[in-house]
């Protein structure tokens, strides 16, 4: 059961990415994504009382893992959507 839930929030992602791309630029869709669930998870900082860090070397772990953890997968992804069909991808 676990397996099949896995499987359609997994093709759902490459579906819907698919259906989006036709409206709108790769790295627009890429942007919307992570942003978005950036927004979600703000509450969770509220709720947990987890602070932001202060300066940029504070800063840099994070966007160091957002980009090569969120923000290339995904581009990649999805400009690759843009040539061949999201089930062959």
């Amino acid at each position: 059961m676990l397996l099949g839930l896995l499987s359609i929030l997994w093709g759902g992602s490459f579906f819907f990415n698919g259906v989006v791309l036709k409206e709108l630029p790769p790295f627009t869709l890429v942007f919307l994504r992570v942003a978005l669930a950036a927004l979600m998870l703000l509450p969770l900082l509220w709720l947990y009382r987890i602070r932001f860090p202060s300066g940029l070397s504070g800063w840099m772990p994070f966007i160091a893992i957002g980009l090569f953890n969120n923000v290339l997968p995904f581009s990649l992804i999805v400009v690759g959507q843009t040539y061949i069909p999201g089930g062959l991808a």
